[in-house]
């Protein structure tokens, strides 16, 4: 669709008016700078008024997907003041040779000719055939040849040989022995940070889940299975914008990503998901082929011990996709067997009565977990045109679980001092399944709008059976079995709109319905709850990215909910506002006020009752709402290098659990309160030499509930570093980690610490062409800076809890991974990539004639 550009612009800079035209240019500001331009002139669409620009100018276009990419043929530099022995002025030169996947792998490669002294001697360009041409006739002693990530190819030049004034550059690479794994170009913007990947981040990664933990902030845990960004695991994984299956997304080829997107700010149809952060993979629209792969991981107990599980986690993942000119296909089958079997220490004080676990053997642990789960996905997208795609996906996972607490307590009665000892038995299995379908259409209009809808349907079904046995003086026993169900309907469209002067607008509206219910065995009904929610949102975007620009808006959402308690409707206002400063190429500045929604769960509404333990019954509020988030934060960028991130957080309505008595029971129950949340993050990601890459990331943080009872401030460090070495020519990769991960969350009455600290040991190595990587961790039983307690800790005036789960003997843990993966196919060349063989390319050299 044609779109009318008008210029109206009055002796104002290329690079400047280039950033008018609302279409995604790559350039070389310096160089563009040295033009001022006064244009008065309309253009039928932004491509026309590009090539008008750059008319009789030295450069040249190249189009990659749907970025312009302007090249330099010559440069106009001042001449060096230097003055040669002969009284001859030297003329320095930085040009640019390039063949369009070069360039989208590694950047421009920057051709000098040197003098005495390796000084740059004169001034030329390369020509269309990718050949470096003299200015003059001077005749350069040596020519230097630099690519970002490559060697730089220096080669001594003979007279006559300049004297033909024309050098050929073959358009391939000789890659360099020792690779830094770094990523060549950090794209801050106003919400996200955009990292191109390159052939070096590829090197001796398996897949998507391992490349990920290349780019800076993002931690993968190997032990846990999960990514983790800015200390949160909280993190939404999409494919181009659009959420697909986490088997399909953490399984594919290093090769089809492009770029990788880390959104530190929610805003539109995500700020009531409960997501911290997003990761958006942007895949290579050229690729074309397909690739069967195959994954099985598995985790080992060596700690010892007649009671301790040798295998406690088992996982294979067999996966296909096809692609070609249209056509997306894929499919993913996955199945995982984990169990635990660990210590757990109470310490309960009730109305007047004290129970203590009494002390057991170390090998004889008494708390048991089982689960086993199944997953399969598949999924197709048509290319409707080369602007438009539609896709269709389903998932279907399966679950069973077992958790098992077996307590030998001593009971005292704190009053007349009556002790006696008493064993109890609580026992929880559940069956659950869920299928989630949907379909998505995502296209550009023209190049200033692009739209984007899908629609979703959600179903959930848990089959619960608890039960609780108590054997002392008086033998109780009670069970209760029931189910519970999810069924959620989702549409959404949202739109984005491009002007010429850069401002930007995002606008949408998404519809969710959801139903949840629960009933006994026996039919009786306990909760049938019906929520729809209407949210439109819409954000503008204002400034360039040069020096200053902001990004403010706000969702409005509209909430009717109705249970057999009743009805209710509200509305809730959730404002955003973000700026970016660019002080300079070294430093930026990001800070803003954002606010999100976070929904009450099944399990939290649910009023079903189920045993906990002795004194403790748990039963759901159906009354809950939900919370609100504020956040306030600073991100202070620094040579792309070190990031510094003061942050504020303020839950209005947090939803916490709850101790309250009713008919002299002592429940467990779940209510909105109000908590802020301080913290102050610094990552630092940092290569050392050609081989070792240091990655750092600390946060302080402390917390507490507002209006809690008792209020409680629960803080600590959270620290995740690794030092890692690389030797590409070997495909080999060593890692050493320290993890210090678990986490006190506040909750209304104390805190409840999740996660767990280890250290890490890392070898990865790729054999067979690099479609087998096998890698090996070892989790040594290393006590130096590593909490083994998780502790649950509550005080109140009606009850005190100080519960210990003993995680020491699964830091012994030695996991193995086995990647394969076997594929055929690339990306094709655009119609203006000059037309070079990958194996020529894969060898570059230089030859002068």
């Amino acid at each position: 669709m044609a779109q009318e550009t008008t210029l109206v612009v009055k002796d104002k800079s290329l690079n400047v008016v280039l950033n008018m035209l609302g279409i995604e240019i790559s350039f070389d500001d310096q160089a563009l700078s040295r033009y001022r331009v006064t244009v008065s002139k309309s253009f039928r669409q932004p491509e026309e008024a590009l090539d008008y620009l750059l008319k009789d100018k030295p450069f040249r276009i190249e189009k990659i997907n749907h970025t312009f990419i302007i090249i330099p043929t010559s440069q106009a530099i001042p001449p060096n003041p230097s003055i040669s022995s002969a009284g001859e002025r030297k003329n320095p030169f930085t040009g640019m040779v390039t063949d369009a996947e070069t360039q989208e792998l590694l950047g421009y490669a920057t051709v000098s000719l040197l003098g005495e002294g390796n000084r740059p001697l004169v001034v030329g360009a390369t020509d269309d055939k990718g050949a470096f041409r003299l200015s003059t006739s001077m005749p350069p002693r040596k020519i230097k040849v630099s690519f970002i990530g490559y060697e730089v190819l220096v080669r001594d030049v003979s007279a006559s040989a300049s004297a033909l004034g024309t050098f050929p550059l073959q358009a391939s690479i000789v890659p360099l022995d020792e690779t830094i794994v770094t990523s060549h170009e950090i794209r801050p913007k106003i919400d996200r940070t955009a990292y191109s990947i390159t052939a070096d981040m590829r090197q001796g990664v398996a897949n998507a889940e391992e490349l990920l933990s290349r780019i800076p902030g993002v931690v993968y845990d190997p032990v846990e299975g999960i990514l983790r960004v800015n200390q949160s695991k909280e993190v939404l994984l999409l494919v181009d914008g659009m959420e697909q299956p986490k088997g399909y997304v953490r399984n594919l080829s290093p090769q089809r990503i492009s770029t990788v997107e880390v959104i530190h700010t929610l805003s539109g149809r995500y700020v009531s998901d409960g997501y911290t952060a997003i990761i958006n993979l942007i895949l290579d629209r050229e690729y074309r082929g397909y690739e069967v792969y195959a994954t099985v991981s598995s985790a080992a107990n060596l700690s010892g011990g007649s009671h301790i599980d040798r295998l406690s986690s088992v996982q294979p993942l067999a996966g296909i996709n096809y692609t070609n000119r249209k056509l997306n296909l894929y499919t993913t089958y996955s199945y995982h067997q984990e169990q635990l079997n660990l210590p757990v220490h109470k310490r309960l004080v009730y109305s007047g009565v004290e129970l203590i676990s009494h002390q057991q053997p170390s090998d004889a642990p008494n708390y048991r977990y089982e689960r086993e789960s199944m997953n399969v996905a598949a999924g197709a997208g048509y290319q409707l045109t080369p602007r438009q795609k539609i896709d269709i996906q389903g998932d279907y996972m399966w679950g069973q679980a077992d958790a098992r607490q077996v307590h030998i307590l001593q009971r005292t009665d704190i009053e007349n001092q009556d002790k006696r000892m008493l064993k109890n038995t609580t026992t929880d299995r559940m069956d659950d399944r869920t299928f989630i379908g949907s379909a998505s259409y995502r296209g550009r209009l023209n190049n200033r709008l692009q739209l984007l809808g899908d629609l979703t349907y959600n179903y959930y079904y848990n089959d619960i059976d608890n039960a609780y046995e108590q054997d002392d003086l008086f033998r109780y026993q009670t069970g209760n079995r029931y189910n519970e169900n999810k069924n959620l309907v989702s549409v959404h469209t949202e739109g984005e709109y491009r002007w010429p002067s850069g401002t930007m607008l995002n606008t949408g509206y998404s519809y969710i319905w959801r139903c949840y219910g629960s009933e006994s065995n026996k039919g009786n009904g306990y909760l049938d709850y019906r929520e729809r929610r209407n949210k439109a949102f819409a954000y503008l975007q204002l400034g360039r990215p040069e020096k200053l620009y902001t990004r403010i808006g706000f969702a409005v959402e509209h909430i009717r909910a109705d249970s057999q308690d009743g009805s209710e409707q509200y509305v809730r206002f959730l404002p955003y506002v973000q700026s970016t400063l660019k002080v300079s190429d070294a430093v930026r500045i990001h800070a803003g006020y954002t606010t999100s929604q976070h929904y009450p769960t099944l399990y939290q509404l649910s009023p079903m009752v189920t045993v906990i333990d002795t004194f403790l019954t748990q039963m759901g509020n159906i009354e809950l709402k939900p919370s609100i988030q504020h956040q306030v934060a600073v991100r202070i960028s620094l040579w792309n290098r070190l990031t510094i991130v003061p942050m504020l957080r303020y839950t209005h309505g947090y939803i916490s659990e709850l101790y309250t008595e009713k008919s002299h029971r002592l429940y467990r129950t779940f209510d909105n309160m109000n908590s802020r949340e301080y913290s102050l993050q610094l990552v630092y990601d940092q290569p050392i030499g050609r081989h070792l890459r240091f990655r750092n990331q600390l946060m302080y943080y402390t917390a507490e509930s507002v209006n809690a009872e008792i209020r409680c401030r629960p803080d600590g460090w959270l620290i995740d570093s690794e030092l890692n070495y690389e030797l590409p020519r070997h495909s080999l990769n060593i890692g050493l980690g320290y993890h210090r991960n678990m986490r006190k969350q506040v909750v209304s009455q104390g805190y409840q610490m999740v996660d767990k600290d280890n250290w890490l040991l890392t070898v990865s190595k790729a054999f067979c062409r690099k479609r087998l990587h096998i890698t090996l961790s070892y989790v040594p039983p290393l006590a130096w800076g590593v909490r083994y307690d998780q502790v649950r800790a509550l005080e109140t005036s009606l009850y005190n809890e100080r519960t210990v789960l003993d995680l020491k003997p699964y830091n012994h843990l030695l996991l193995l991974k086995v990647h394969w993966r076997f594929d055929r196919g690339g990306s094709t060349l655009p119609e203006k990539r000059p037309a070079i063989r990958k194996e020529e390319r894969e060898k570059r050299t230089l030859e002068l004639y």
